[in-house]
């Protein structure tokens, strides 16, 4: 093979006297290509991230989703494909320095309640390899402090009614739990059982005054199926006790201190973005030297890492027959570092 020297409009950036070079955006190299049957574009700076993209990787703040853990996390790569990521701690581990788990694109972390520290998790995070690498710590957080689980909602009937007097907690812990209602309404045309209801998260117990029991309401919190079991009896009251026509109604009333603490997810990373990438280039062909067609738009990604990376682009037609041509303009339209990037290229004979 020869190379043919690149002739140069006055827009190009030349670096040497003997070889052209594309360096900065909007850079133009001519080269005659006549009797060739390709050209070979050369990328001069072997760069360790060429191909990679360039924008910013995909975060979460845990301290927004949890109260103890404050560490930032981020992901391994940058671009809104980090943004599949997502985080969920559950307090179910065994151990003490707790587990981290990948699946995908799903990371979760297994802690012991009131013993796995943020530094725990945040060694498990730095010791992921391979394809489970998919996160890193962006921000350490209070490494010290330790992990707590979450804690149920709960609603004690004793300060509300008379007569009835189980204490009820929401079945899911954490802080949604405070917002389920429960109120409690007598009728003479209720059930001898009584009757309860749902409306999203809001309760009523209809009861027959004089006939309805504490064990009847009992019961009809633990005939909960399906959406409507979020709540259940956490201590059970005086079973035998009979609810009076108003002295035992109240509410609604609402379920407290339920806490999520350092329980949550899944939480998706946010925030990532694809950058436009290292370059881009147009390249046209031309047989008078005039009118140009296009031939080829290539960017990083079309170029193999390491070392002398190029890319070869024929000139022949399907048969491979070489093509009528006499130069193929190079236009560098996009360049996101010039410092560490020049280009040249070389038609190559048959």
């Amino acid at each position: 093979m020869s190379g043919k020297i690149l002739t140069r409009d006055a827009t190009l950036t030349v670096n040497d006297a003997e070889d052209g070079f594309l360096s900065s955006a909007n850079d133009v190299a001519i080269v005659d290509v006549r009797d060739m049957h390709s050209i070979t574009l050369y990328v001069n700076h072997a760069t360790d991230d060429l191909g990679q993209p360039n924008g910013t990787p995909a975060s979460l703040d845990l301290n927004t989703v949890g109260d103890t853990i404050d560490t930032v996390v981020e992901a391994t790569e940058p671009g809104t494909a980090g943004e599949n990521i997502t985080v969920t701690f559950v307090a179910d581990s065994d151990e003490d320095e707790g587990e981290l788990a990948v699946a995908g694109t799903a990371v979760t972390f297994h802690f012991k309640d009131g013993v796995t520290t943020v530094s725990n998790f945040e060694d498990a995070v730095t010791a992921l390899t391979g394809d489970d690498d998919i996160i890193g710590v962006a921000t350490p957080g209070t490494g010290a402090s330790t992990l707590d689980a979450a804690v149920k909602a709960e609603l004690d009937l004793d300060p509300l009614a008379v007569n009835a007097d189980t204490v009820l907690e929401a079945v899911t812990a954490g802080d949604d739990g405070n917002n389920i209602t429960l109120t409690f309404v007598h009728s003479a045309g209720a059930p001898n059982a009584g009757s309860l209801t749902r409306v999203l998260t809001a309760f009523t117990f209809t009861y027959k005054g004089t006939v309805t029991t504490v064990q009847n309401f009992e019961d009809a919190v633990g005939a909960l199926t399906g959406d409507d079991a979020l709540i259940a009896v956490k201590t059970p009251g005086t079973g035998a006790n009979v609810l009076a026509d108003t002295d035992d109604e109240f509410g609604p009333s609402n379920f407290a201190n339920g806490d999520s603490n350092d329980e949550f997810g899944p939480e998706p990373l946010a925030g990532g973005t694809d950058g436009e990438g290292e370059f881009d280039l147009v390249l046209e062909t031309t047989i008078d030297g005039t009118n140009y067609a296009p031939l080829a738009t290539l960017d990083e990604t079309d170029f193999e890492e390491g070392s002398g990376l190029s890319v070869e682009i024929p000139l022949v037609n399907e048969y491979g027959m070489m093509k009528r041509v006499r130069e193929v303009k190079i236009t560098l339209t996009a360049i996101e570092d010039s410092s560490k990037f020049s280009m040249t290229a070389v038609g190559v004979e048959g």
